[in-house]
């Protein structure tokens, strides 16, 4: 951070808490959404997408300020992910197997925390391109598999109806 964007060790603190300020305020944002309607996996789509318009600001700049106000803009699109998660984990999986798939979630996600460290300190040896685009990768990768999945379920819910209509 010291050489891209000339953040000393106090900006440094400071993009953190701009980062949680962020993400809190997504994550309120779209709390206060959901409760308006059926679980909002469009809005799924549109946080990874302002994930990325974060990681894109980060990337793009030289200047500390933009470079905070792209962080900010990167954690709150990860708090719109982050209530969607939960919600459409709650509307799409059955109640009947629910235990056992949020075992599993937590389990890779717990289980990837040490390789995420290695990852880590793997990026900071590389250019701040290399560094910022990864997530931005990541990011554009699961928006568009969000976008894959989300017409895959569309389609999907619609056949069962025409299924069950009675023969003519």
């Amino acid at each position: 951070a010291k050489s891209r964007w000339n953040l000393s060790p106090g900006l440094v603190g400071l993009a953190a808490a701009v980062g949680a300020i962020g993400a809190a305020g997504g994550a309120f944002l779209e709390a206060k959404a959901t409760v308006r309607d059926d679980g909002g996996s469009r809005r799924f789509g549109l946080g990874l997408a302002i994930a990325v318009i974060g990681c894109l600001a980060m990337l793009l700049t030289y200047w500390s300020p933009v470079f905070l106000i792209g962080y900010c803009i990167l954690s709150i699109g990860e708090g719109i992910v982050n209530v969607n998660s939960a919600v459409l984990r709650q509307t799409v999986i059955p109640r009947e197997v629910a235990g056992r798939v949020n075992a599993f979630i937590r389990m890779v996600v717990l289980g990837s925390v040490p390789l995420s460290g290695l990852i880590q300190s793997g990026l900071g040896n590389l250019t701040w391109w290399v560094r910022l685009g990864f997530p931005a990768i990541c990011s554009v990768v699961g928006f568009l598999a969000w976008f894959r999945l989300n017409r895959g379920l569309t389609h999907s819910r619609a056949e069962p109806s025409a299924t069950l209509a009675p023969d003519a």
